[in-house]
């Protein structure tokens, strides 16, 4: 066996590297007081996960839990609504259990009839997968800032038979937080007007 041909079998053993976890963000946005605001959570779906989309059923993520933490200062309330790839889809185990300083969130979706469709690779931030309504205590002042955490220990992307997770534990899972900042979102129109 040639030298070339002995390198290329060992270069065709090497791993690449490590696989960069999939990632559950929520988005940092900006609300007046009094309000409820909006506010993104998304699913970033890298390939050479445990689950991926276009792996087939039970490969692909199909459910997914998780755990987000803020001040209750300034928190009237909390929800959490279908949104993106969620949208227009019928959860056949949906628990939302909003707390004065959290929101636990628990969602699954039938792969046949509601199958959760994201892009492979898609760049930052990922696919919405909803959003979380805040309610904003109207005596909150401007510039005061909500941290949204996510909490490490109840966030979990998981597969249709719920015997695949990605979690930050088995290094599958990357959180990214988000907040609110209260205050006035300035609108800007094409016309030059404000």
């Amino acid at each position: 066996m040639s030298a070339a041909v002995i390198a290329l079998a060992l270069c065709a053993g090497l791993s690449a590297g490590p696989v960069a976890p999939d990632e559950l963000s929520i988005a940092q946005v900006t609300g007046p007081a009094g309000t409820v605001v909006r506010v993104p959570v998304r699913v970033r779906d890298l390939g050479g996960t445990i689950l991926n989309e276009g792996d087939g059923p039970d490969n692909e993520i199909q459910s997914f839990a998780f755990q987000i933490a803020f001040p209750a200062t300034f928190v009237d309330a909390s929800n959490f609504v279908h949104a993106g790839v969620t949208a227009g889809r019928t959860a056949f185990f949906s628990q939302v259990t909003p707390n004065a300083d959290n929101i636990v969130v628990l969602k699954s979706f039938n792969e046949t009839t509601n199958a959760l469709v994201f892009t492979l690779n898609a760049p930052l931030p990922g696919d919405v997968i909803g959003e979380l309504e805040i309610t904003i205590d109207p005596a909150a002042p401007n510039g005061t800032l909500i941290p949204l955490t996510l909490q490490t220990n109840n966030a979990a992307l998981i597969d249709a038979s719920a015997t695949e997770s990605e979690t930050v534990a088995n290094g599958n899972l990357l959180l990214r937080n988000g907040s609110i900042t209260v205050g006035f979102v300035e609108l800007i129109f094409g016309n030059g007007f404000e």
